[in-house]
């Protein structure tokens, strides 16, 4: 009976152990030539107390190539919001003389078999860096009051940061898992939760973990013996989200979106799907959906406005018949019975895919 009492103890006398590993230091990673294509990350963590409480200090110098460089990712919003190119190329040009960035940490008792314990990072660099542009520069405290911007907006704490990085230490390793383009970065993003195409609370619909357990995850997909895909956490999302990810509207005479439109396959044979847009819960199905979609004319464009008319299901399945073709031609004929081909109709939807992230271990010197 002591021997088991004993052993019960055993996880929380690890936990505490596994507090006591100093784990300051500097760590540091190469890869490639100076004078070329190269990666370059150095980190230093500390057991100086930070500010927040439970938090320590350390600091981190990255060149992370051309793409994944900070005034890369600052740069586009300036293609994006041409009000702002000024306020950019103040921040590009700043930013670009800085070697060091201030950060802290805590280690977390969540543990990667392979990588070591998580780490939870911060920083209130560029709050302090965007407090001194404002005095620097009246564009910049011009352009922050315009959109009601304060410089605490700014702060990067471990909720946000987890978001873009995560990062794991043993004794000899610190590890950075990092998105390896800005299109990976939107892709992690969505699947922790955080995206700009759906803007509610969607991550307790995404398959996976839930909660902290779902950051450092990616899509599972499962194959059978012959390599098969048996299920996919990719394809259930992008089934789970056919509604918003949709990129083919139904408008009425003035133009409002009252549907939208995805394509399916269901024993070989495309299927039309149907998503209202309207929220009214008294609606009855089968629905009659009549308006105009936009099918494809000379060069690609969604241009010609076509009418159609045709009932849907509660579950979104269109009530159409299959035109009974094959290949290009395929397509279905709706109540006033007009042909729609699916490549002339159905516009390619947007589509969330795994994310490819890269490991980079920095190895304490």
């Amino acid at each position: 009976m002591k021997r088991l009492r004993v052993l019960s103890l055993l996880p929380a006398l690890l936990l505490a152990s596994c507090s006591k590993v100093d784990y300051s230091g500097t760590y540091e990673f190469r890869l490639g030539k100076t004078d070329g294509s190269h990666l370059a990350v150095s980190a230093t963590l500390t057991n100086d107390d930070y500010q927040v409480e439970g938090t320590k200090k350390m600091s981190i110098t990255a060149d992370l190539g051309a793409e994944m460089s900070p005034t890369a990712i600052i740069e586009q919003y300036g293609e994006e919001f041409p009000l702002l190119e000024p306020f950019i190329d103040i921040v590009t040009d700043e930013i670009a003389g800085i070697k060091e960035i201030p950060l802290y940490y805590s280690v977390l008792n969540q543990k990667d078999a392979k990588r070591g314990y998580k780490l939870s990072l911060g920083s209130d660099f560029a709050v302090q860096k965007v407090a001194e542009l404002k005095e620097k520069y009246p564009i910049v405290k011009e352009l922050l009051d315009l959109f009601d911007i304060d410089e605490t907006r700014f702060r990067l704490e471990p909720e946000i940061v987890r978001y873009y990085v995560g990062a794991y230490v043993d004794s000899k390793t610190l590890t950075f898992e990092m998105p390896v383009s800005l299109e990976d970065l939107e892709m992690q993003k969505f699947w922790y939760g955080k995206s700009n195409k759906i803007t509610n609370d969607y991550v307790s619909r995404l398959p996976g973990a839930q909660g902290d357990e779902r950051f450092g995850t990616h899509p599972k997909v499962v194959t059978d013996v012959q390599g098969k895909v048996t299920s996919s956490e990719v394809e259930e999302t992008n089934k789970l989200f056919e509604k918003e990810f949709s990129n083919t509207p139904i408008v009425d005479e003035g133009g409002n979106k009252i549907a939208v439109l995805a394509q399916d396959e269901v024993e070989g044979k495309k299927v039309l799907r149907c998503h209202l847009t309207s929220t009214d819960t008294e609606i009855t199905y089968p629905h009659l959906v009549e308006g105009f979609v936009y099918t494809r004319v000379k060069y690609g464009k969604y241009e010609h406005k076509q009418a159609i008319k045709f009932k849907v299901s509660a579950d979104g399945s269109a009530v159409v018949a299959n035109n009974d073709k094959t290949g290009r031609d395929e397509g279905f004929i709706d109540d006033n019975d007009t042909e729609f081909r699916f490549i002339d109709t159905i516009q390619a939807p947007y589509e969330f895919r795994d994310f490819h992230t890269v490991n980079v271990g920095l190895t304490k010197i």
